[in-house]
Protein backbone atom coordinates (compact mmCIF):
# COMPACT_ATOMS: atom_id res chain seq x y z
CA UNK A 1 0.00 0.00 0.00
CA UNK A 2 2.71 2.18 0.78
CA UNK A 3 3.31 3.24 -3.25
CA UNK A 4 3.45 7.08 -2.83
CA UNK A 5 7.65 7.67 -3.20
CA UNK A 6 7.05 5.72 -6.58
CA UNK A 7 4.97 8.62 -7.97
CA UNK A 8 8.07 11.12 -6.94
CA UNK A 9 11.05 9.07 -7.80
CA UNK A 10 11.99 7.64 -11.66
CA UNK A 11 13.69 4.30 -11.12
CA UNK A 12 13.61 1.74 -13.95
CA UNK A 13 10.42 0.52 -15.55
CA UNK A 14 9.80 -3.59 -15.42
CA UNK A 15 8.12 -4.37 -19.05
CA UNK A 16 5.05 -6.23 -19.51
CA UNK A 17 1.83 -6.98 -21.04
CA UNK A 18 -1.49 -7.72 -20.21
CA UNK A 19 -4.52 -9.73 -21.70
CA UNK A 20 -7.99 -9.86 -20.63
CA UNK A 21 -9.82 -13.08 -19.70
CA UNK A 22 -12.98 -13.46 -21.69
CA UNK A 23 -15.92 -12.14 -19.45
CA UNK A 24 -17.49 -14.60 -16.98
CA UNK A 25 -21.27 -15.07 -16.18
CA UNK A 26 -21.30 -12.15 -13.81
CA UNK A 27 -20.20 -9.66 -16.53
CA UNK A 28 -22.54 -11.20 -19.87
CA UNK A 29 -22.67 -8.21 -22.44
CA UNK A 30 -26.15 -8.80 -22.00
CA UNK A 31 -26.41 -6.57 -18.82
CA UNK A 32 -23.97 -3.99 -20.57
CA UNK A 33 -25.18 -0.89 -22.41
CA UNK A 34 -22.41 1.44 -22.45
CA UNK A 35 -24.40 4.63 -20.41
CA UNK A 36 -23.84 6.12 -17.57
CA UNK A 37 -19.71 6.49 -16.52
CA UNK A 38 -17.85 3.34 -19.01
CA UNK A 39 -14.61 1.81 -19.01
CA UNK A 40 -14.14 -0.07 -22.28
CA UNK A 41 -10.88 -1.80 -23.99
CA UNK A 42 -11.01 -1.11 -27.83
CA UNK A 43 -14.89 -1.76 -28.32
CA UNK A 44 -15.28 -4.63 -25.71
CA UNK A 45 -17.13 -2.78 -22.50
CA UNK A 46 -15.62 -3.86 -18.97
CA UNK A 47 -17.59 -1.38 -16.89
CA UNK A 48 -21.18 0.04 -17.42
CA UNK A 49 -23.25 2.08 -15.15
CA UNK A 50 -25.45 -1.18 -13.99
CA UNK A 51 -22.36 -2.62 -12.55
CA UNK A 52 -21.78 0.27 -10.36
CA UNK A 53 -22.52 0.62 -6.81
CA UNK A 54 -20.73 3.91 -6.26
CA UNK A 55 -18.02 5.77 -7.56
CA UNK A 56 -15.65 7.18 -4.24
CA UNK A 57 -14.21 10.45 -5.35
CA UNK A 58 -11.90 10.90 -2.79
CA UNK A 59 -9.75 7.48 -4.31
CA UNK A 60 -11.18 7.17 -7.64
CA UNK A 61 -12.57 3.62 -6.80
CA UNK A 62 -15.53 2.09 -8.30
CA UNK A 63 -17.25 -0.34 -5.95
CA UNK A 64 -19.03 -3.40 -8.04
CA UNK A 65 -22.53 -4.44 -7.67
CA UNK A 66 -22.90 -7.61 -5.31
CA UNK A 67 -23.07 -9.76 -8.64
CA UNK A 68 -20.45 -8.00 -10.39
CA UNK A 69 -16.51 -8.57 -10.14
CA UNK A 70 -13.92 -6.75 -12.21
CA UNK A 71 -12.41 -9.52 -15.09
CA UNK A 72 -8.88 -10.29 -14.13
CA UNK A 73 -6.24 -8.64 -16.25
CA UNK A 74 -2.63 -10.66 -16.57
CA UNK A 75 0.62 -9.93 -16.75
CA UNK A 76 2.82 -11.97 -19.04
CA UNK A 77 6.48 -10.41 -19.01
CA UNK A 78 6.07 -8.97 -22.26
CA UNK A 79 6.63 -5.43 -23.61
CA UNK A 80 3.05 -3.83 -24.38
CA UNK A 81 0.11 -3.03 -22.30
CA UNK A 82 -3.48 -3.01 -22.93
CA UNK A 83 -4.94 0.79 -22.78
CA UNK A 84 -8.41 1.39 -21.62
CA UNK A 85 -10.73 4.25 -21.72
CA UNK A 86 -12.98 6.19 -19.68
CA UNK A 87 -16.26 7.56 -21.54
CA UNK A 88 -19.06 9.30 -19.63
CA UNK A 89 -22.93 8.63 -21.53
CA UNK A 90 -21.16 7.94 -24.65
CA UNK A 91 -18.58 10.40 -24.75
CA UNK A 92 -14.84 9.31 -24.35
CA UNK A 93 -13.01 11.35 -22.05
CA UNK A 94 -9.60 9.98 -21.32
CA UNK A 95 -7.43 6.93 -21.90
CA UNK A 96 -5.12 5.40 -19.55
CA UNK A 97 -3.23 1.93 -19.38
CA UNK A 98 -3.39 -1.25 -16.78
CA UNK A 99 0.00 -1.37 -15.19
CA UNK A 100 1.82 -4.63 -13.30
CA UNK A 101 2.14 -3.88 -9.69
CA UNK A 102 5.37 -5.16 -9.78
CA UNK A 103 6.89 -2.51 -11.37
CA UNK A 104 9.15 -0.13 -9.46
CA UNK A 105 7.98 2.81 -12.61
CA UNK A 106 4.72 4.78 -12.98
CA UNK A 107 4.01 5.94 -16.57
CA UNK A 108 3.48 9.78 -15.36
CA UNK A 109 0.59 11.88 -15.83
CA UNK A 110 -1.37 9.18 -17.20
CA UNK A 111 -4.33 7.40 -15.45
CA UNK A 112 -3.59 3.17 -14.80
CA UNK A 113 -4.96 0.48 -13.53
CA UNK A 114 -2.84 -1.78 -11.14
CA UNK A 115 -2.51 -5.47 -11.97
CA UNK A 116 -0.77 -8.46 -10.84
CA UNK A 117 -0.83 -9.36 -7.19
CA UNK A 118 -4.29 -7.70 -6.24
CA UNK A 119 -3.96 -4.17 -4.02
CA UNK A 120 -7.84 -4.74 -3.79
CA UNK A 121 -10.68 -6.65 -3.51
CA UNK A 122 -12.56 -7.83 -7.17
CA UNK A 123 -15.31 -6.02 -6.46
CA UNK A 124 -13.28 -2.70 -6.19
CA UNK A 125 -11.30 -1.21 -9.15
CA UNK A 126 -9.14 1.89 -8.96
CA UNK A 127 -7.90 4.35 -11.05
CA UNK A 128 -4.12 6.51 -10.35
CA UNK A 129 -3.13 9.26 -11.31
CA UNK A 130 0.59 9.72 -10.58
CA UNK A 131 0.78 13.52 -11.32
CA UNK A 132 4.12 14.90 -11.82
CA UNK A 133 4.82 18.85 -11.01
CA UNK A 134 6.34 20.57 -13.93
CA UNK A 135 9.33 23.11 -14.07
CA UNK A 136 6.76 26.09 -12.41
CA UNK A 137 6.08 23.59 -9.81
CA UNK A 138 2.02 23.00 -10.95
CA UNK A 139 0.68 19.91 -10.87
CA UNK A 140 -0.91 18.22 -14.15
CA UNK A 141 -4.44 18.21 -14.60
CA UNK A 142 -6.28 15.31 -13.35
CA UNK A 143 -8.74 13.84 -16.02
CA UNK A 144 -10.20 12.08 -13.52
CA UNK A 145 -12.15 15.00 -12.19
CA UNK A 146 -13.60 16.15 -15.37
CA UNK A 147 -17.08 17.97 -14.96
CA UNK A 148 -18.64 15.20 -17.39
CA UNK A 149 -17.69 12.70 -15.53
CA UNK A 150 -18.89 13.98 -11.90
CA UNK A 151 -22.09 14.94 -13.90
CA UNK A 152 -22.92 11.64 -15.34
CA UNK A 153 -22.25 10.41 -11.87
CA UNK A 154 -24.45 12.33 -10.27
CA UNK A 155 -27.16 11.69 -12.95
CA UNK A 156 -27.24 8.03 -12.10
CA UNK A 157 -26.33 8.68 -8.46
CA UNK A 158 -23.14 6.44 -8.24
CA UNK A 159 -21.52 9.47 -7.22
CA UNK A 160 -20.00 10.06 -3.14
CA UNK A 161 -17.42 12.52 -1.73
CA UNK A 162 -15.46 10.26 0.45
CA UNK A 163 -12.94 11.42 2.78
CA UNK A 164 -10.63 14.54 2.50
CA UNK A 165 -7.44 15.30 4.51
CA UNK A 166 -5.49 17.94 5.74
CA UNK A 167 -2.53 18.53 7.68
CA UNK A 168 -3.03 20.63 10.22
CA UNK A 169 0.54 21.65 11.75
CA UNK A 170 3.94 20.45 11.10
CA UNK A 171 6.17 21.79 14.39
CA UNK A 172 10.07 21.05 14.44
CA UNK A 173 10.59 20.47 18.34
CA UNK A 174 14.27 19.47 17.53
CA UNK A 175 16.44 18.98 14.81
CA UNK A 176 15.44 15.40 14.54
CA UNK A 177 11.75 15.60 17.01
CA UNK A 178 8.92 16.26 14.65
CA UNK A 179 5.20 17.21 15.73
CA UNK A 180 2.34 16.45 13.45
CA UNK A 181 -1.02 17.23 13.54
CA UNK A 182 -3.62 16.09 10.61
CA UNK A 183 -7.19 15.28 10.17
CA UNK A 184 -9.62 13.62 8.09
CA UNK A 185 -13.35 14.97 7.10
CA UNK A 186 -15.82 12.82 6.03
CA UNK A 187 -17.57 14.50 3.22
CA UNK A 188 -20.32 11.74 2.22
CA UNK A 189 -23.32 11.06 3.17
CA UNK A 190 -22.12 7.27 4.49
CA UNK A 191 -20.53 6.50 7.60
CA UNK A 192 -16.96 5.16 7.60
CA UNK A 193 -14.54 3.36 9.57
CA UNK A 194 -11.17 4.33 9.50
CA UNK A 195 -7.81 3.69 10.67
CA UNK A 196 -7.17 5.17 14.20
CA UNK A 197 -3.59 5.77 14.46
CA UNK A 198 -4.69 5.57 18.47
CA UNK A 199 -6.57 2.37 18.58
CA UNK A 200 -4.29 0.41 16.73
CA UNK A 201 -0.99 2.24 17.85
CA UNK A 202 1.53 4.61 15.83
CA UNK A 203 4.11 1.94 15.03
CA UNK A 204 1.00 -0.77 12.85
CA UNK A 205 -0.55 2.57 11.66
CA UNK A 206 2.93 3.22 9.95
CA UNK A 207 3.00 -0.16 7.71
CA UNK A 208 0.36 0.97 6.02
CA UNK A 209 1.40 4.42 4.99
CA UNK A 210 4.80 6.61 4.92
CA UNK A 211 3.81 8.73 7.51
CA UNK A 212 5.02 12.21 7.12
CA UNK A 213 7.44 13.38 4.30
CA UNK A 214 9.08 16.81 3.89
CA UNK A 215 11.39 17.48 0.64
CA UNK A 216 13.15 21.36 -0.20
CA UNK A 217 10.42 22.96 -2.31
CA UNK A 218 12.75 23.94 -4.68
CA UNK A 219 14.02 20.46 -5.29
CA UNK A 220 10.83 18.14 -4.44
CA UNK A 221 11.82 15.17 -5.91
CA UNK A 222 15.17 15.17 -5.43
CA UNK A 223 15.39 13.76 -1.50
CA UNK A 224 12.75 13.21 0.68
CA UNK A 225 13.44 13.76 4.59
CA UNK A 226 11.36 10.68 6.64
CA UNK A 227 10.99 9.19 10.04
CA UNK A 228 12.27 6.13 11.37
CA UNK A 229 9.70 4.41 13.58
CA UNK A 230 10.16 0.80 13.66
CA UNK A 231 6.71 -0.84 12.04
CA UNK A 232 4.85 -3.44 13.19
CA UNK A 233 3.52 -6.17 10.33
CA UNK A 234 0.60 -7.45 10.94
CA UNK A 235 0.41 -11.35 10.13
CA UNK A 236 -0.40 -12.98 8.25
CA UNK A 237 0.43 -9.73 5.99
CA UNK A 238 -3.52 -9.08 5.08
CA UNK A 239 -4.70 -9.50 8.39
CA UNK A 240 -6.93 -6.76 10.02
CA UNK A 241 -9.02 -6.35 13.22
CA UNK A 242 -12.07 -4.08 13.42
CA UNK A 243 -10.33 -2.97 16.89
CA UNK A 244 -8.23 -0.71 14.97
CA UNK A 245 -10.97 1.03 13.64
CA UNK A 246 -12.81 4.41 14.60
CA UNK A 247 -16.71 5.41 13.30
CA UNK A 248 -16.22 8.95 11.12
CA UNK A 249 -19.76 9.94 10.84
CA UNK A 250 -21.26 11.70 8.00
CA UNK A 251 -20.03 15.06 8.04
CA UNK A 252 -17.96 14.47 10.94
CA UNK A 253 -13.74 15.20 10.92
CA UNK A 254 -11.23 13.36 13.55
CA UNK A 255 -7.53 14.86 14.26
CA UNK A 256 -5.01 12.71 14.96
CA UNK A 257 -1.58 14.19 16.19
CA UNK A 258 1.61 12.56 17.32
CA UNK A 259 5.46 13.24 18.16
CA UNK A 260 7.96 11.62 14.96
CA UNK A 261 10.82 11.21 18.43
CA UNK A 262 13.63 10.39 15.13
CA UNK A 263 13.65 12.10 12.21
CA UNK A 264 15.71 12.53 9.53
CA UNK A 265 17.97 16.10 10.72
CA UNK A 266 15.90 19.08 9.11
CA UNK A 267 18.17 22.62 8.01
CA UNK A 268 16.59 25.60 8.36
CA UNK A 269 14.13 26.32 5.03
CA UNK A 270 11.24 25.84 3.12
CA UNK A 271 9.62 22.78 2.59
CA UNK A 272 6.80 20.66 0.81
CA UNK A 273 5.01 18.35 3.15
CA UNK A 274 3.00 15.25 2.27
CA UNK A 275 1.07 13.07 4.04
CA UNK A 276 -1.03 10.14 3.00
CA UNK A 277 -3.54 8.58 5.19
CA UNK A 278 -4.44 4.89 4.68
CA UNK A 279 -6.87 2.76 5.03
CA UNK A 280 -7.84 -0.69 4.25
CA UNK A 281 -7.56 -2.82 1.36
CA UNK A 282 -7.75 -6.75 1.92
CA UNK A 283 -12.03 -6.69 3.02
CA UNK A 284 -14.58 -9.27 2.03
CA UNK A 285 -17.30 -7.51 -0.24
CA UNK A 286 -19.54 -9.13 2.73
CA UNK A 287 -17.26 -7.20 5.38
CA UNK A 288 -17.12 -3.60 4.47
CA UNK A 289 -20.53 -3.00 5.38
CA UNK A 290 -20.36 -2.75 9.36
CA UNK A 291 -23.34 -2.35 11.31
CA UNK A 292 -23.41 1.78 11.14
CA UNK A 293 -21.35 2.12 8.65
CA UNK A 294 -19.10 0.85 6.16
CA UNK A 295 -15.35 0.64 6.10
CA UNK A 296 -13.50 2.48 4.15
CA UNK A 297 -10.92 1.57 1.43
CA UNK A 298 -7.88 3.54 -0.61
CA UNK A 299 -5.83 6.29 0.29
CA UNK A 300 -6.39 10.22 0.41
CA UNK A 301 -3.03 12.71 0.31
CA UNK A 302 -2.89 16.00 1.57
CA UNK A 303 0.48 18.40 1.62
CA UNK A 304 1.48 21.74 2.53
CA UNK A 305 4.61 24.31 2.78
CA UNK A 306 6.05 24.79 5.97
CA UNK A 307 8.94 26.92 7.12
CA UNK A 308 11.40 25.97 9.48
CA UNK A 309 13.99 28.85 10.82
Amino acid sequence: MKNFLKWGILLFLVPGCIHENPPGEFISSDYRSGDGFCLKVGDSILIDHKMIEYYDLSTHMIYLKDNYRFPEVRWNGGIEFTEFAVYADGEEIYQGVFWPAVSSHYPFNTPLIQIGPPVYPEYVVKIEFPAMYDSLGNLNPDPRIDPRIIRTLEKYRQLHEGLSLKIDTVHLLDNNMVYVKITVINRDSFNYYILSPDKMGINLFHYFTNGLLLADINYPYYQYLSHHIQNTEPVPWDYWNTDWLEILYSGEEKSFSWIYEDYDVIQPGNYRAWFQFPGLSHVNIDEIKQENGRIWLGEVLAEMNVSFN
